[in-house]
């Protein structure tokens, strides 16, 4: 029981750090781009990554919430350098697979009445400043991009199964 409980506190701990350091980049994230001066010509691509790493956050709290402490159970044996570094990777992960997800949508690769469409998709590379000005087409699409950029962070396994569905997809269509 003092495993689970030790191990419990820790994560609770480090976990109101990742939780406090996520607002207090959310809140300056959001303030920058919500200022017309700074935040003027930013991609959409940052608020994504932004949503995708509260994503993490808030999906750590609720595994951390969601821990059993009965004696004799599993997570006796969790080792408590994993359980921590799991809470400290959730958001990077989360914000990570949020961008994956967003090139995915811009690429096409996903598109339906549920996905974002781009204003800009179709045109001819030139350098990363006119790539990431391509943005959603509506504020419904862009509505659309940080719902799923926050669905990216909190699940952490829906980019990975994407990515494996894909996959399979190719593999199959070579055989």
């Amino acid at each position: 029981m003092a495993a689970v409980q030790d191990v419990v506190a820790v994560q609770v701990r480090h976990l109101a750090y990742v939780l406090i350091a996520t607002l207090v980049v959310a809140i300056v994230g959001f303030v920058i781009l919500g200022n017309t001066n700074i935040g003027q010509g930013l991609s959409m691509v940052y608020p994504v990554a932004l949503v995708g790493t509260v994503g993490g956050s808030a999906n750590a709290a609720r595994r951390i919430q969601r821990l059993n402490m009965r004696p004799g159970d599993v997570q006796d044996e969790v080792p408590l350098r994993l359980a921590v570094a799991q809470t400290y990777l959730s958001p990077a992960i989360g914000g990570t697979f949020a961008v994956l997800l967003y090139c995915i949508f811009l690429a096409g690769i996903l598109q339906g009445g549920f996905f974002p469409a781009f204003e800009c998709a179709h045109q001819p590379f030139h350098d990363y400043a006119s790539f990431a000005s391509c943005n959603p087409t509506t504020n419904a699409d862009a509505s659309m991009a940080l719902v799923w950029g926050f669905v990216a962070g909190f699940a952490e396994r829906f980019v990975p199964n994407v990515l494996d569905g894909f996959i399979g997809d190719h593999q199959a269509g070579d055989g």
